[in-house]
């Protein structure tokens, strides 16, 4: 337990419970308000779908040796079974997620009332900011395994550090085996909560707490040697291909990383602010901040090495929000003899997500450019305005998927930059220009340039064209609009555009009270 931070007194269990319930609505709504499936996530239900149905780790029918264009495979096995059922995927995902996002909260609610001695309203200003935190909520939903791994990374910790002395490392363990399979960055991740429990464990309890976290490092080392094995043996390769489509380092790399982060906290200073109270009020203070703060900034600066994420609100960020959390509770700890004072940072740092969440952050637009590093696009939007693109793009793409599958064939081929919702309801062989799942491509030594993250490695789509696939595109248009609807300008008179010939069909799901049709672009090769 940390020394007292002033002489109050601590929240009951009542009072805890309370509070509990509070935070869980107020997560609740935001949860609802960002509700979605991303396109990626649809890459995962793929490889889920196909290991259900016995043609193992593969995202197109066939292929060998298989690719691993996934990073989360433990995430990929959670969800075979409910492919197997026939059971909706994306909803059990969402709500996996959302599951481990309302137990999260209740372990950093729990580890920061033990260690801190907190009173009932430093409790309920640290668990409702975690809570209401824009990115916490939209991606306890996505789709993806995000929240489960923030979720198993915060296990992880709080196992060791709720009583140092008497740490749980036959908890801590499994959880972390199961952040290193839930993605493959995870062992870094897992390394730096140990660091923080074992650097920031008091003098006496440094024994038993270094045994621990030796139990924990050495069952998180076995699994990553474990899927190495796996991965040389079965996908014979020795990284994963996503690895390979955004590794590499360069100055512009770290510029669109440290862009990346600065964005984010252009929307929510709080991320920024509440580590920096932390750092100059909890000094000497709170060993618990200092363990926080420890993983928060690892965490940004893993960021900023990694050039960031194209999806919306940091997603490579949200495994650090729980510490970012315990920040606040040693800051709010000091502050219960001044009441005014707590209401005014529970005050501040709960407008901040409110007004990023609801769109209507002071920021300003040429500020906003200037951090600008999602390079495809021309503009530089609003952290909500990326995720309903996202949102829209997804819900329309997996439309187009659902269409295509009544109108092609199995071992027919697809050139799909937007590679996730499209393919996963057909058994089409799908090429990505951006070396997702296409080996050939991210392989590539390319010099740096001005991508969006995880685009660095990007080919034209003519790259392909060796292979003779079937398909270029496909999109769904209003019935009776112009044939070029939907394609780029000038499309039908350039070369590419010679060499496809478009192909139209009824759009079968009659929800819409225009007729549409399904519009795909064949590809003819001469002879």
């Amino acid at each position: 337990m940390d020394p007292p931070l002033r002489a109050a007194r601590t929240a009951t269990p009542r009072e805890l419970t309370l509070a509990m319930g509070v935070v869980l609505l107020a997560y609740a709504g935001l949860v609802l308000r960002f509700d979605f499936l991303c396109d990626d996530a649809y890459i995962s239900f793929r490889y889920a779908r196909h290991l259900a149905q016995a043609g193992g780790l593969r995202f197109n029918p066939g292929e060998n040796p298989p690719v691993e264009g996934y990073s989360n495979l433990l995430w990929v096995l959670w969800l075979t079974p409910v492919e197997w059922l026939g059971l909706d995927v994306g909803l059990a995902a969402r709500a996996t997620s959302v599951t481990c996002g309302a137990v999260l909260l209740a372990l950093a609610l729990r580890l920061a009332a033990r260690r801190l001695e907190l009173g009932a309203g430093a409790i309920l200003a640290t668990a409702l900011f975690l809570a209401t935190l824009p990115p916490f909520a939209m991606w306890a939903t996505g789709g993806l395994e995000t929240m489960a791994f923030a979720f198993c990374l915060f296990a992880v910790f709080e196992r060791l550090a709720l009583e140092p002395a008497r740490p749980r490392p036959g908890l801590a363990a499994p959880a972390a085996l199961a952040a290193v399979l839930l993605r493959t960055d995870g062992v870094l991740w897992v390394a730096l909560a140990l660091a923080a429990a074992w650097l920031g464990a008091p003098r006496a309890a440094r024994r038993p707490v270094l045994r621990g976290v030796l139990i924990a490092g050495g069952l998180a080392a076995a699994g990553v040697a474990a899927q190495a094995a796996f991965r040389v043996g079965y996908h014979h390769d020795w990284i994963p291909n996503t690895a390979r489509v955004k590794a590499g380092l360069s100055w512009m790399r770290l510029e669109r990383g440290a862009k990346y982060l600065a964005s984010l906290l252009l929307e929510l200073p709080a991320l920024a602010l509440v580590p920096l109270a932390s750092l100059l009020w909890a000094r000497g203070r709170s060993w618990l901040g200092l363990q926080a703060l420890v993983v928060v900034l690892g965490a940004a600066a893993y960021a900023v090495f990694i050039g960031g994420d194209f999806m919306a609100m940091g997603r490579f960020v949200v495994p650090a929000l729980p510490f970012v959390a315990l920040c606040l509770a040693s800051v709010a700890a000091g502050l219960e003899r001044r009441p005014a004072a707590l209401l005014a940072l529970a005050s501040l740092v709960l407008i901040s997500s409110l007004l990023c969440a609801s769109d209507r952050a002071p920021v300003q637009q040429s500020l906003r450019q200037a951090l600008h590093f999602r390079w495809n696009e021309a503009l530089a939007l609003s952290e909500v305005e990326q995720w309903r693109r996202m949102r829209d793009r997804a819900r329309e793409w997996a439309a187009v998927g659902r269409e295509l599958a009544l109108h092609t064939r199995p071992g027919e081929s697809i050139i799909l930059p937007n590679l996730g919702a499209i393919a996963y309801p057909t058994e089409l062989f799908a090429h990505d220009p951006f070396g997702l799942v296409s080996p050939q491509v991210a392989r590539r030594r390319t010099p740096a340039r001005r991508a969006s993250p995880g685009h660095d490695k990007g080919v034209e789509l003519s790259f392909f064209f060796d292979r003779r696939p079937d398909y270029l595109g496909a999109w769904i248009a209003p019935a009776g609009s112009p044939l070029d609807a939907g394609l780029p300008a000038g499309f039908a008179d350039s070369q590419l555009g010679r060499r496809t010939r478009l192909e139209r069909f009824p759009v079968s799901d009659g929800s819409s009270a225009q007729p549409r049709e399904l519009r795909v672009l064949r590809l003819v090769f001469d002879g």
